[in-house]
């Protein structure tokens, strides 16, 4: 069978995420268990995450894993009659249901968070990437989990591919977007411009932080010395400015009265000492 186009599957995303067991499937609420494993076989073969691994930017392989795990789930709650019937329940209490998949989620994702936290303390980046894809999955809300996604991507892949760098800038961005008054998201951004070579956009990012926490010692450690620098450079300047006016003025033959007597004394001790030439 040939599998659907990328662009389909996630142009099908938002709507499929949106129905019920049996809506995914394809199925009716009595189809018999050949029927709702036909249907489960065929669209875990079309929405398993491995074939698109080449062809996928790491946030759309995140909505194509989640319709994979929806998939999984439906099939394990329909799979038998004491399930559906139970899953059935749920149906006909939907606001019930919707606050206790929304607990679940937010449940499962801080385990997936912690999970992924831990990866990073052993440097497994990749590891930690799919932790922290998995716990935006489940709550997409949390500013926090889109942060460590671009954390461990830049950590994982670095900053030289250009589709990488895209995902990296969009996390940050949906960080920022969700918390806009976290000092350590400025950081984080400025960290990855710094990583890029892009200096004075690191430091404008530094500097937002210490705006919003203006003792964070991590922004004033990045800060101050670029700016003892700045300083150095304009005392430097201010020593130079001087001798570059006497310069300019040797060359345009403006010399000042003192030093055009002591001069005239070198150079005419007699003269000098008789007086001032009438």
């Amino acid at each position: 069978m040939r599998s659907r186009p990328r662009a389909e599957i996630l142009a099908q995303h938002a709507e499929l995420t949106k129905k019920n067991w049996f809506e995914l499937l394809g199925v009716k609420q009595d189809a018999p268990l050949d029927e709702v494993k036909s249907a489960y076989f065929k669209l875990a073969k079309q929405y398993h995450p491995d074939r698109f691994v080449a062809t996928m930017s790491e946030s759309e392989l995140a909505k194509v894993r989640e319709l994979s795990s929806r998939v999984n789930q439906a099939f394990q709650d329909l799979r038998n009659e004491t399930t559906r019937q139970e899953y059935l329940k749920k149906l006909a209490d939907p606001e019930r249901e919707k606050k206790r998949l929304e607990a679940s989620g937010i449940i499962e994702a801080m385990i997936d968070h912690e999970k992924g936290r831990m990866a990073l303390k052993q440097s497994n980046f990749e590891l930690a990437l799919q932790h922290f894809q998995r716990a935006s999955a489940l709550h997409p809300g949390e500013a926090e989990y889109h942060f460590m996604i671009a954390q461990s991507l830049q950590r994982a892949r670095g900053v030289e591919n250009s589709s990488n760098r895209a995902a990296i800038e969009s996390e940050l961005r949906k960080a920022v977007d969700l918390q806009p008054n976290n000092a350590g998201y400025r950081i984080g951004i400025g960290h990855y411009w710094k990583a890029r070579g892009e200096m004075e956009k690191a430091f404008g990012h530094y500097k937002e932080a210490l705006k919003l926490d203006p003792k964070n010692h991590e922004a004033i450690r990045e800060i101050r010395p670029s700016e003892s620098r700045k300083e150095k450079e304009r005392e430097e300047r201010k020593r130079a400015a001087p001798s570059s006016r006497a310069g300019s003025a040797r060359a345009s033959g403006c010399v000042d009265p003192t030093t055009r007597r002591a001069s005239l004394a070198v150079a005419h001790p007699r003269l000098w000492r008789a007086g001032p030439v009438r």
